[in-house]
């Protein structure tokens, strides 16, 4: 990946207004001999979202992830077997808390996937950990062809009813939702290019051209599905999330800030722009289209183009309240894996 070349090079650089830490938790445990306490943790957290791309064949689709996080090696080495209940009345409780329409996932669609101490029988399924092993990892084998429905979303529920001998963490989910959702039309790799005028520092630039210039190429991000009509931006060159990226005197990017396009799915006109981290977010920012734009994707050369407001009332006092205006236009390069 480019981002790694470019973190190694920009071993410090500040992320304007940043008000979240972007340091991923490790889940490593140390080695503290006899002492301490080995802990079952949920990495996925208790609600796991997967979009899949569209298909016809059969295919493996991991689940969730079970890590043990051992305090040295011979707790590491012990052999525990935790076992989970396949609930789907979560299901229906999970659509009445939040106003879902998820469906249990047909058993026609898919089989389990019984291999590296995972095994399924009636309800209950089984997760070995233990021999070096920390991490159980559940896999279906899920038939595409059966999915012919791309708005339907399925879900498949679990409780874990035996933590096997390992202490439950204080973030341990004990119940985990999957929802299965099919990528939507825009999600996708794009090159991405533009222009951002920043009213409180104006020595900011867009991302692509001092990255051009530099010879770096082309800077592509992705749009990832969160939604039937909605994608929201990812950054897998500097960041690895969605933060937005930009360059002032040095690669950088808004923290809590990142675009969320929403679609006509009959016009492919973008009818609105907002932040991923909120309206607005903890810092006060928030997103608007602009409607000079022409705000459009066009199917037959996928590509979209988009003009758009960054607000920060606590920046810009007066209304609209507009620090920067961001023009783009995202060309489709590949499928996301």
């Amino acid at each position: 990946m480019k981002r790694y070349i470019l973190k190694y090079i920009l071993a410090a650089f500040v992320l304007v207004g940043l008000t979240q830490s972007c340091v991923k938790e490790s889940f490593e445990g140390d080695n503290v001999g006899d002492s301490g306490t080995t802990f079952l943790k949920t990495p996925n957290g208790g609600e796991v979202i997967q979009w899949l791309s569209p298909s016809e064949s059969v295919r493996k689709v991991k689940l969730f992830t079970l890590f043990k996080d051992a305090h040295n090696a011979a707790e590491l080495a012990r052999v525990n077997t935790v076992k989970l209940t396949i609930t789907p009345a979560l299901i229906d409780e999970y659509n009445e808390e939040n106003e879902t329409e998820l469906e249990p996932l047909p058993s026609d669609f898919f089989t389990w996937v019984q291999e590296n101490g995972i095994s399924v029988s009636g309800n209950t399924i089984s997760i070995e950990l233990g021999n070096g092993n920390a991490y159980g990892e559940l896999f279906i084998n899920l038939d595409g062809s059966k999915w012919t429905d791309m708005s339907t979303k399925y879900a498949l529920a679990f409780v874990i009813s035996d933590y096997g001998d390992i202490t439950p963490s204080s973030q341990l989910s004990d119940t985990i939702i999957v929802q299965l959702g099919l990528k939507n039309m825009w999600d996708g790799i794009y090159k991405f290019t533009g222009t951002l005028t920043d009213v409180v520092t104006p020595t900011m630039e867009h991302v692509s051209i001092q990255y051009a210039a530099q010879g770096y190429g082309d800077y592509t991000v992705e749009l990832h599905t969160i939604g039937e009509t909605k994608v929201v931006l990812f950054d897998d060159i500097l960041w690895g999330d969605n933060t937005y990226p930009i360059y002032s005197g040095g690669w950088s990017g808004y923290g809590s800030f990142c675009p969320v396009f929403e679609f006509d799915p009959e016009t492919n006109k973008i009818i609105s722009v907002t932040n991923y981290y909120g309206q607005p977010a903890s810092n006060t920012r928030s997103a608007e289209l602009d409607p000079s734009g022409e705000n459009y994707y066009d199917p037959e050369t996928k590509t979209l183009k988009v003009r758009y407001f960054m607000l920060q009332p606590n920046t810009v006092p007066a209304a609209p309240y507009i620090r920067a205006t961001i023009d783009e236009e995202y060309k489709f390069v590949g499928a996301r894996e």
